[in-house]
């Protein structure tokens, strides 16, 4: 299993000797990427290190990413702690990786972090992917259900059988056909013949209604308008200020687009902000938080209970201290709460 607090600062010492100033750790649950990222960022070495997963808010997320391409231009020593969230929607070129054991297809993204964007192939002798293959608790629950279990033991099989190798398309996908053949195949494709007919039995009427169901598969969005007023004051930002103390007053929840552009125009002497500005504040002000996380915690079940505003339920009532955790670690680390206990993410 990853045992990061002992062994990664070691692996990291020896891909600085080798020349390397970017290193990419991928853990697969969000609970490990913040303890990881908490004990790297006590050790002064040289390093900056960085958080990025899911449940950070979405303007934390875009900026730490357009800070890591800051840093990573400009050659300086870089460490990223991520959850699975890099694998396909972050495009950023690393050094080296160490990583935990996942499905070979999720392992196969991951290595695709490592020397994206080079001239060059990586040729040195020492290798620059390290994985974890032990399963552990967390990993179990996430991929080890059913034949999942089979996959992982199978891409340990593989990884084992390509340690020492430089790896290219070919390889990569050999590696994925290796993985997914035979029972593993046929089982697969048993399961996807039966989602499908039970998919027939399920018609949503209405596109918007379609979009609402498929973003709860992966958690509840929820704006938090404290959130836009500490950005606001902490970075002079005075358009998510002023949008997030007008949030603030469950009065304003049912006013129209119109009448909230207005009521922002006469705070900000007569600056109007179009409607796909205000919608993108929204979304860069909220933070997902997976369904069965909701149904447990009083909290974030009043908040859905409540009205909500354009479809977003309304987070409230965090303190300071609150929010500053809330931009730093995500919404786990505020409410103390394990919210991966079935999540992938």
């Amino acid at each position: 299993s990853f045992d990061g607090f002992q062994k990664v600062p070691k692996y990291i010492g020896e891909f600085e000797k080798n020349g390397f100033r970017s290193v990419l750790i991928v853990l697969n649950n969000v609970k490990k990427a913040v303890k990881a990222y908490e004990e790297l960022s006590k050790k002064p070495n040289g390093w900056s290190v960085h958080l990025l997963h899911s449940r950070l808010p979405e303007k934390r997320k875009s900026e730490v990413i357009f800070e890591l391409k800051s840093r990573l231009n400009a050659g300086k020593r870089v460490v990223l702690v991520a959850t699975q969230v890099v694998e396909a929607s972050v495009d950023l070129d690393f050094d080296a990786l160490i990583t935990e054991i996942s499905p070979i297809d999720s392992q196969v993204q991951r290595w695709g972090r490592v020397y994206r964007n080079r001239d060059t192939d990586y040729t040195m002798n020492s290798p620059n992917i390290i994985v974890f293959s032990g399963v552990d608790r967390g990993t179990g629950a996430i991929y080890g259900h059913g034949i999942g279990r089979e996959v992982l033991q199978k891409t340990a099989e593989i990884i084992k059988s390509l340690e020492g190798k430089i790896l290219n398309y070919e390889a990569e996908r050999n590696a994925i056909k290796d993985v997914y053949s035979g029972r593993i195949l046929d089982e697969y494709r048993r399961q996807i013949k039966e989602l499908l007919g039970k998919l027939d039995y399920f018609t949503l009427e209405k596109k918007t209604e379609a979009q609402r169901v498929f973003r709860q598969m992966s958690g509840i969005y929820f704006v938090i308008p404290q959130l836009m007023v500490w950005y606001g004051k902490k970075y002079g930002d005075e358009t998510a200020k002023v949008f997030g103390e007008i949030l603030l007053e469950s009065c304003n929840w049912t006013k129209s687009w119109v009448e909230i552009q207005e009521l922002i125009s006469e705070k900000l002497n007569g600056q109007k902000l179009k409607k796909w500005e205000l919608k993108k504040l929204l979304q860069e002000f909220s933070v997902s938080v997976p369904v069965w996380t909701v149904l447990k915690n009083a909290h974030l079940l009043n908040a859905i209970k409540g009205r909500s505003f354009k479809g977003f339920p309304v987070l409230r009532n965090l303190d300071e201290k609150q929010l500053e955790i809330l931009w730093e670690y995500g919404i786990d680390t505020v409410f103390g709460e394990d919210m991966d206990a079935e999540d992938i993410l």
